[in-house]
C-alpha cells in the first residue's frame, strides 16, 4: 500500500532544500553530511528520506528546479513586450529577482553542478544553454549587426551573464539598492553600451 503523503508534504520537501541550499553555498556539497541538512530542516536522518533517496538527489532537485525557474522568466521577459529592449529590461529584472530570492540556490548552481552524475548535470546544463541562447537572439534584436557575427554574439550574450550572475557574491537586497534598482542600473549600462558600440571597429583594432 502506497504512503499517503501529508498536506504539507511539499513544504517541507521545500524547506530541506532551501536548508540544503544554504549549506552547500557555505560548506560545499562534498563537505554537508545529511545529518547536517537534517537538523536545519527539523527533522531525522531517516525523515530526510522520505523526500529524498540521497543528498545528491536533493542538489539535483533544488537545481533543476532552479534552472527552470530562469527558463520560465525567459517566457515571461518573452511576453511581456514587442519591444527587443522592453524585453531585456524584463528579463534583467526577473533574473535578478529570482537571484536575490534565491541566493543560496544561485551559489550553488553556479559552484556545486559538477557533484552531479553525467546525465543529471548534461540536463541542467542543456536548460542553461537554452536561457543564454535566448540572451543571445534578444540581444542580436537590440542590436541587428550581431546577427551577423556568429563569433561575437555569444561572448557578448555572456558578457552580460557575467555582469549579473556573480552578484550573488557582494549583492546584499537590504543595503540601499533593491533588486529592481539593480536590475534597471545592470539592464541599462549594458543596453546602452550594446547600442554605442561599433562592433566592426572593435573587431579591426
Amino acid at each position: 500500500m502506497a504512503r499517503i503523503q501529508s498536506k504539507d508534504y511539499e513544504s517541507i520537501k521545500l524547506s530541506i532544500m532551501d536548508n540544503a541550499a544554504d549549506l552547500f553555498a557555505a560548506k560545499g556539497f562534498s563537505n554537508t553530511s545529511i545529518v547536517e541538512i537534517s537538523e536545519a530542516s527539523g527533522l531525522s536522518k531517516s525523515g530526510i528520506y522520505h523526500y529524498f533517496k540521497s543528498k545528491r538527489e536533493i542538489l539535483y532537485t533544488m537545481l533543476s528546479e532552479h534552472i527552470k525557474m530562469l527558463f520560465d522568466q525567459m517566457a515571461s521577459a518573452l511576453h511581456s513586450s514587442q519591444d527587443p529592449v522592453e524585453q531585456f529590461h524584463t528579463l534583467s529584472l526577473l533574473l535578478m529577482r529570482t537571484y536575490s530570492r534565491s541566493k543560496s540556490r544561485h551559489a550553488v548552481l553556479m559552484k556545486e553542478i559538477e557533484n552531479l552524475p553525467e546525465e543529471e548535470r548534461r540536463q541542467i546544463v542543456a536548460l542553461e544553454r537554452q536561457v543564454v541562447k535566448f540572451t543571445e537572439n534578444l540581444i542580436g534584436r537590440i542590436k541587428p549587426e550581431l546577427y551577423f557575427m556568429d563569433r561575437v554574439q555569444r561572448p557578448v550574450a555572456m558578457l552580460f551573464f557575467g555582469m549579473i550572475n556573480w552578484t550573488y557574491t557582494w549583492y546584499e537586497a537590504d543595503k540601499g539598492v533593491d533588486p529592481h534598482q539593480l536590475a534597471a542600473i545592470a539592464s541599462n549600462i549594458f543596453v546602452e553600451g550594446l547600442l554605442a558600440s561599433d562592433f566592426n571597429s572593435l573587431l579591426k583594432k
